[in-house]
C-alpha cells in the first residue's frame, strides 16, 4: 500500500511541460527553434555611423538611401564575402545596382537586412536657397533602362547627363553614358565614359563587358580579349558578361 500510494504522488507532481519534455505520447522530436529576431538597433542611421561599422564582424552599407546591416550576409553571398566587405563602412548604391538593379530576388533578400532609411546631416544654422528634389539614382537607371530598351539612345543619353550632374563620379551612370554613345557611334565619347566608370569602379561587370564590346567596334580585338579575361576571372563562365562578350568576340 505504501508504495501505491509513492507512485501515485510522484505521478500527480509531474507537470505537463516535464511530461512533454521527455518525448511521450506519438509526436516526439524536438520543438522548434525559435524564429529569427528582426534586424534593428538604436543607433542613429547617419553616415558617420555607417562609417564606423567597417569590418565583416560588424558590416553596415548605404544602398540607395537605406541602411542595411550585412554583417550575417558577409560569409553567406553566393559571390563572396569579398564582394560585402567592399562596402562595409560605405555607401554601396554603385556597386550593388551594377550587379542586381534588374534582381527583384536580390533586392528582396537585400530587404531582410533593412536598418532603415539614412537620416539627413543637421540643418546649417544659415538657411540655404531650396533647391528642387532630386530623384533617386534607381529612378534615374530604371528610366534610362527603359529608353535604352526602346532604342530611344538619345533621350537616354540626355537624361543620364542630367542623372551625371546630380550623383557625379558614379560608375552606372557612366556606363549607361558610354553605352547610348557607343550606339549614336559616337565612339570617342563612350571610350572616355567606360574609361571613367572603370576607373570608378574596377570590377564594374557591365562595363567590362560593354567597353569590350567598344574595342571590337574599334578593331582592338586584344583589348577586347583582356576584359574577357578579366570577366572571367571576376564572375566566371557562366556569368551574363562573360557569355555575352565571348560570345561577341566569336573566332576573332
Amino acid at each position: 500500500m505504501k508504495l501505491l500510494l509513492a507512485a501515485i504522488v510522484l505521478l500527480t507532481t509531474i507537470t505537463p511541460a516535464q511530461a512533454a519534455s521527455s518525448g511521450g505520447g506519438s509526436g516526439g522530436g524536438s520543438a522548434p527553434a525559435p524564429a529569427q529576431k528582426p534586424v534593428s538597433t538604436n543607433l542613429p542611421l547617419t553616415s558617420d555611423e555607417v562609417k564606423k561599422h567597417n569590418s565583416a564582424n560588424d558590416c553596415w552599407s548605404i544602398i540607395d538611401g537605406v541602411v542595411y546591416d550585412l554583417t550575417n550576409w558577409v560569409g553567406s553571398h553566393p559571390g563572396g564575402s569579398s564582394r560585402i566587405t567592399a562596402i562595409c563602412g560605405k555607401d554601396g548604391t554603385s556597386n550593388f545596382l551594377g550587379q542586381h538593379n534588374n534582381s527583384n530576388s536580390a533586392k528582396s533578400r537585400l530587404k531582410g537586412f533593412e536598418l532603415g532609411k539614412l537620416e539627413a546631416v543637421a540643418i546649417p544654422a544659415t538657411p540655404t536657397p531650396a533647391t528642387p528634389a532630386t530623384k533617386q539614382l534607381s529612378v534615374f537607371l530604371s528610366e534610362a533602362d527603359a529608353l535604352i530598351k526602346q532604342k530611344n539612345f538619345t533621350a537616354a543619353l540626355n537624361l543620364l547627363k542630367q542623372a551625371n550632374k546630380s550623383y557625379a563620379n558614379n560608375a552606372d551612370i557612366n556606363n549607361l553614358l558610354g553605352f547610348s554613345s557607343r550606339n549614336l557611334k559616337q565612339f570617342a565619347a563612350s571610350a572616355k565614359y567606360y574609361k571613367k566608370a572603370l576607373r570608378i569602379n574596377p570590377n564594374h561587370l557591365g562595363a567590362l563587358e560593354y567597353q569590350g564590346e567598344l574595342f571590337l567596334q574599334t578593331k582592338k580585338v586584344p583589348a577586347a580579349k583582356k576584359n574577357l579575361a578579366k570577366l572571367k576571372k571576376l564572375c566566371g563562365e557562366n556569368c551574363e558578361e562573360y557569355l555575352d562578350l565571348k560570345k561577341a568576340i566569336g573566332s576573332k
